[in-house]
């Protein structure tokens, strides 16, 4: 029995086989000049990837030691963050990269007039870009951007990735919220010296392109630079190229008109308006306990908006200070006047003020000591 289904299975795949190959054909095999066969999918493109990569090193320079490769850089900011209490900005923008690999040149007439081709950014070779000023220490530009390059036949490649930096920037923020920032991106090379990278500038624009900026409602930037620099550090002898973006912002104060500016034209008419009020009236004590809370609440809202930030205190909270001091001193002052009007001590406090406000602070004062004192203390 189990010789009997041995045999039957035999017999099964034999005739499986006798058909499979009735039927096939090598209508999909295309025979070239060579002799060899060639894959009905291979196509132009993957020849010349092939034949571009077969021995390429992404890890090396694409050139001899003793060449240059020159690295033209540009950025394109599309929007950006600002955070003051760490004192960074974050940009999203397009970096613009291009440079010359000897390694991937050819023909376009030897593989079908191919002009361009587009390989992904892990199988080429990219400079060691970082940004030195980074809040995370130098970010690599690729870290972010996973995206395609353009390689031409002359060797020349152009990359445009996206990416999103954080970059550190010391705000001062005494004419908040009427400040303008000037912040700078600084990029170099982290292990090639100038004689081995050179870093120029995208097109020779020495500027950043805000062409595809989007707007922001709360900073506008006003103006921007680039400038290139080589500079030599302890570690080298040789000479690093660094390319600085600069760019100058403007705060948009409209947001703040109604719950900042407002509101401290208002506390100090208010301040003003309680020295027209009389001595230990109700309605001056009132007027000073609510602005001793307002005034407070707000040097608390300032505390938590600046804690930690720029340079100085803005003037806005130096203003609230002082107006803070001048309602505590006028609280004070009314408060020593009604004590000492009330004291059974009188004469002995009018004669001793007389010693000490009368003669040359009388006169600096432009009063009549006499007459000031009288009226004082008959009140």
């Amino acid at each position: 029995m189990r010789s009997n289904i041995v045999l039957l299975l035999v017999l099964v795949f034999n005739y499986a086989d006798c058909v499979f190959f009735d039927n096939f054909t090598f209508d999909h095999m295309i025979p070239i000049a060579s002799g060899k066969v060639q894959l009905w999918n291979e196509t132009d493109q993957d020849k010349l990837k092939k034949d571009l990569f077969v021995n390429y090193d992404r890890f090396s320079r694409p050139t001899e030691h003793f060449n240059t490769t020159k690295v033209n850089f540009g950025v394109s900011i599309l929007h950006l963050e600002t955070d003051e209490r760490r004192s960074t900005v974050t940009i999203h923008a397009w970096m613009r990269m291009f440079w010359y690999d000897q390694k991937l040149k050819w023909k376009e007439e030897d593989y079908g007039n191919i002009s361009v081709l587009r390989i992904a950014d892990h199988e080429l070779w990219h400079p060691d870009l970082y940004l030195y000023n980074s809040a995370s220490g130098g970010e690599p530009l690729l870290r972010f951007g996973l995206s395609h390059a353009l390689v031409y036949p002359n060797g020349e490649v152009l990359h445009v990735p996206p990416l999103k930096q954080t970059v550190l920037c010391e705000f001062d923020l005494r004419n908040w919220p009427f400040d303008t920032q000037s912040c700078e991106l600084k990029y170099g090379s982290w292990v090639h010296h100038g004689q081995e990278i050179e870093l120029g500038l995208y097109n020779n624009e020495a500027h950043i392109d805000l062409s595809d900026l989007l707007l922001h409602n709360s900073w506008k930037i006003t103006d921007t630079s680039a400038a290139i620099a080589s500079t030599k550090y302890v570690c080298c002898p040789e000479a690093y190229y660094d390319i600085k973006f600069t760019f100058r912002m403007a705060r948009n104060p409209n947001p703040y008109s109604s719950v900042v500016i407002a509101p401290s034209v208002v506390n100090a008419l208010l301040v003003l308006a309680q020295f027209s009020l009389p001595n230990g009236s109700k309605q001056r004590m009132y007027l000073n306990g609510f602005l001793l809370l307002i005034l407070a609440s707000y040097l608390l809202y300032f505390l938590c908006l600046f804690s930690g930030t720029g340079r100085g205190a803005p003037l806005i909270v130096q203003f609230y200070a002082f107006s803070l001091y001048t309602v505590c001193f006028g609280l004070l002052s009314e408060t020593t006047v009604t004590v000492i009007s009330r004291s059974k001590k009188l004469k002995v406090i009018e004669s001793t003020a007389r010693k000490v406000f009368g003669g040359i602070v009388a006169r600096v004062l432009l009063i009549e000591s006499d007459v000031c004192f009288i009226q004082l203390f008959e009140r």
